[in-house]
């Protein structure tokens, strides 16, 4: 039997009432745990990339015959490839850790950026991730898809919102040389597979040039991050969801 005093509390008519400042699947939680989780990766990934570019500089220059030394039964280039080894090793497995938290940010990013503007964006939270791995469109749709939840993550968006002056440089900046390491990284990984000694080099350099633009790529990727968590946060707490 009904309550008189709260006549709808079982009317099946009734529409779902959504916490939107709670822990619900609908409400805003900072990312706090994940962008600090996120700083670190990049981080080591940074560091492992420094060292993989220095490795690739100092075998072309210092030790351009590191196989034939190992023949050799040179100590140093054991000792060298042991360690550029280690560090391919911890570069792949921060690599997988940084792409799994980044899509974990992304999804949650873009659902906080529904909540919090009240408009519904181009990009569900799935498909924000999922460009990620489509070939070809994930040149750009990315891109596209994380702008979105920048510009619909601070309190003047809506659908009459103007992208050009909402968007700084630093998302063009950091897509743009996350394109670009990739881009060299792909060249390096392909022609380390060859025989030709002249190839091997030119992957070599590849990887060289490789590293400034990875690095970059990084450090724009974390600021981007910050950036967007911060107007999610000054939005939520604007709107009495903190």
């Amino acid at each position: 039997m009904m309550s008189p005093t709260d006549p709808q509390e079982h009317n099946p008519y009734q529409p779902p009432r959504v916490q939107m400042g709670g822990a619900g699947s609908d409400g805003y939680r900072p990312q706090n745990g994940t962008v600090g989780t996120l700083t670190v990766l990049f981080s080591i990934d940074i560091v492992c990339q420094l060292f993989l570019g220095t490795f690739n500089l100092v075998e072309l220059t210092v030790m351009p015959d590191v196989a034939a030394l190992a023949a050799a039964g040179d100590p140093s280039s054991f000792v060298f490839s042991l360690v550029e080894a280690l560090v391919g090793l911890l570069s792949v497995g921060a690599t997988i850790a940084l792409v799994v938290m980044f899509c974990v940010w992304v999804y949650r990013a873009n659902r906080h950026a529904r909540v919090l503007s009240g408009n519904v964006l181009e990009f569900t939270p799935g498909w924000a991730v999922g460009w990620f791995f489509v070939p070809f469109a994930n040149l750009y749709k990315p891109y596209q898809a994380v702008k979105e939840i920048y510009i619909y993550s601070e309190p003047r968006s809506g659908d009459d919102s103007s992208t050009g002056p909402l968007v700084p440089g630093l998302l063009p900046a950091w897509w743009g040389f996350w394109l670009a390491s990739n881009f060299a990284s792909n060249i390096e990984f392909r022609l380390s597979w060859t025989d030709d000694p002249a190839m091997m080099n030119a992957g070599l350099w590849a990887g060289v040039l490789a590293t400034p633009l990875a690095v970059a790529a990084a450090v724009l990727a974390m600021l981007v991050v910050r950036r967007i968590h911060d107007r999610q946060k000054r939005l939520a707490r604007d709107q009495g969801m903190l």
